[in-house]
């Protein structure tokens, strides 16, 4: 079987202690603000997949003569260590990066710290090799050794199981600055010809070293063993970093608020209804669909009143306003309608909470741009002197129509930080509920027939084409032995047919079939074919991510693959069964 090469970015990064001569640490920020500086970046990680890269630095990355643009795939491990001692952990963190022109690839490590209020990303490795690449089927591992220099180091180890088999790179802070201070590598070379009646596999390992001046010299093996045992004389402590990010998330958010955990994704139960209404319509926008029982800013309140407003209006508001301390287009549109008017001194601060006699202003403003003035009232709260007066007859009018309530014991509490659960609830309510919908469903594959491993996308048309929520609720297939379904998307499991099936919102139905075929197209090289090749199960599934042609000591042949057909070299072999 030949598998695609994968190359990835190895990064080695640590830590060491003051004894080491290391450079000493900025005060540490108290540790309840670390552990949610890491909850909130970790989830934001989470929500970045399929997003372009935002924690690689462009000058990080190698210039090419072509475009790469990176997108982070999926998130290999996530694991605390206070590498230092002093009480607050470092955030060892890393992801691989797909590129979309089917290019480059790689794998980003790096080091953050929680330094003076603010995340701080102590090192990271340059990508040193973007190439095309197939399976994740690797194994990472950080283990902290001292040397016989007296430094701490911290050592990465990735196993790839394929012709890079043993990368180990060795960093530590000397002199103030991170940097490598030796790499390990050993390398399979393989000598591979599988036949219908002969296995055979031959080749022979190399050891390299790479100094701290980048230079790669190939050692005996003994000399290699040596240098190696020297960076680790010391003792060593490892950590398994593969799939741990749900655990590091769990250990993190028992250190933090439990109300800000609870609700990061999930709003409290009295606005459950509201906040998946308003998402399912596009309403609430992404950003804004978590941390629900934090404070709203004014610039957030602002992009949900502009989406409320176009989405339900069916209109763009084409009006702006100009305001000296933000270019926030959102901010802009609703100055344009006069539903707000900053400040003073054409400033907007759009980055200061929003406290609940604003929202309610806000909120009598919008309603009134829709076209639906709201009924003059007074505000009969408990705690009526504190509102301000420029709000006092707003406050009234969406008390009135049964937009904002009151919060305990009669009070309107007018002082307070408005939430992003209230704010989203209070703006569903505005809704005059004169909705569209859906009658009918359409579904159209891409394609009707696949191959295992391989998608197509079903596309859908909902009518009529004024409905107001076309989004689609559910995708299910018939038999996920089949084929399986995600938001459109069909992949192929195993020969068969699977009836996709989508729904909208409000329970229309359509559905379409979709035939997977064996997938029996590869690449096979060698000077001379045979007819046949045998079909190999292999059982230590650490080869399902093997780099080369590569033959086990103990393979199971299962059946054999008759070619058909064979292309030249840089496109596909097309073999029958």
């Amino acid at each position: 079987m030949l598998r695609k090469t994968r190359k990835i970015c190895m990064t080695a990064l640590c830590a060491c202690t003051a004894a080491a001569g290391c450079m000493t640490m900025a005060a540490a920020a108290p540790v309840d603000d670390a552990y949610r500086a890491y909850y909130d970046f970790l989830q934001e990680q989470v929500d970045s997949i399929g997003l372009p890269a935002n924690d690689v630095p462009s000058s990080e990355l190698p210039q090419y003569d072509f475009p790469i643009n990176l997108v982070n795939e999926e998130i290999g491990y996530a694991q605390l260590t206070d590498f230092n001692q002093d009480g607050i952990p470092e955030l060892v963190f890393g992801k691989t990066l797909d590129a979309t022109n089917a290019i480059g690839g790689g794998f980003v490590n790096c080091v953050y710290t929680y330094q003076n209020g603010k995340m701080v990303r102590l090192a990271g490795e340059l990508p040193i090799d973007i190439e095309y690449w197939g399976d994740a089927g690797y194994s990472y591992q950080m283990t902290l050794s001292s040397g016989t220099d007296g430094y701490v180091y911290m050592v990465w180890k990735i196993d790839g199981s394929g012709t890079d088999r043993g990368g180990s790179y060795y960093y530590t802070l000397k002199n103030g600055k991170w940097q490598e201070v030796a790499g390990f590598t050993m390398r399979f070379h393989p000598d591979i010809y599988i036949s219908q009646d002969v296995f055979s596999s031959t080749g022979e390992m190399s050891y390299f070293y790479t100094g701290p001046d980048g230079k790669t010299t190939e050692l005996p093996h003994s000399t290699w063993y040596a240098r190696l045992q020297a960076m680790t004389s010391g003792g060593e402590k490892t950590y398994e970093l593969q799939n741990n990010l749900n655990t590091t998330l769990s250990a993190l958010a028992k250190r933090i608020d439990p109300k800000y955990a609870s609700h990061y994704r999930t709003p409290s139960s009295w606005a459950v209804a509201a906040v998946n209404e308003g998402i399912q319509r596009n309403i609430v926008p992404k950003p804004l669909q978590k941390k629900y029982a934090e404070p709203i800013t004014r610039a957030e309140f602002c992009s949900l009143a502009t989406s409320f407003y176009e989405e339900v209006s069916g209109t763009e508001i084409k009006e702006r306003a100009v305001f000296t301390d933000t270019k926030d287009k959102n901010i802009e549109k609703m100055g344009g309608l006069g539903v707000v008017t900053g400040v003073g001194e054409g400033r907007f601060h759009p980055d200061a909470l929003l406290t609940r006699e604003q929202a309610a202003v806000i909120l009598t403003n919008l309603s009134r741009a829709m076209g639906k003035e709201l009924s003059a009232a007074m505000p009969d709260f408990t705690d009526r002197d504190a509102i301000s007066a420029w709000a006092l007859e707003q406050v009234g009018q969406v008390q009135q129509a049964g937009i904002m309530n009151g919060v305990d014991q009669g009070r309107f509490a007018p002082k307070d930080p408005y939430t992003r659960e209230q704010s989203i609830v209070t703006m569903m309510r505005m809704e005059s509920g004169s909705t569209v919908a859906p009658t009918r469903l359409e579904l159209k594959p891409e394609q009707e027939e696949i191959r295992a491993s391989t998608t197509t996308t079903v596309h859908y048309t909902v009518s009529p084409e004024n409905a107001t929520n076309k989004t689609i609720a559910s995708w299910t297939s018939s038999d996920t032995k089949v084929a399986t379904v995600s938001g459109g998307t069909v992949r192929g499991i195993s020969e068969g047919t699977a009836t996709i099936t989508a729904t909208t919102t409000n329970g229309v139905s359509a559905s379409c079939k979709i035939r997977v075929t064996p997938q029996y197209k590869m690449s096979i090289a060698a000077k001379h074919l045979p007819k046949t090749v045998n079909c190999l199960y292999l059982k230590d599934d650490r080869w399902d991510n093997q780099d080369v042609d590569y033959v086990p000591n103990d393979p199971m042949v299962t059946g054999k693959l008759r070619i058909t057909e064979v292309v030249p070299k840089g496109t596909h072999s097309s073999l029958g069964i």
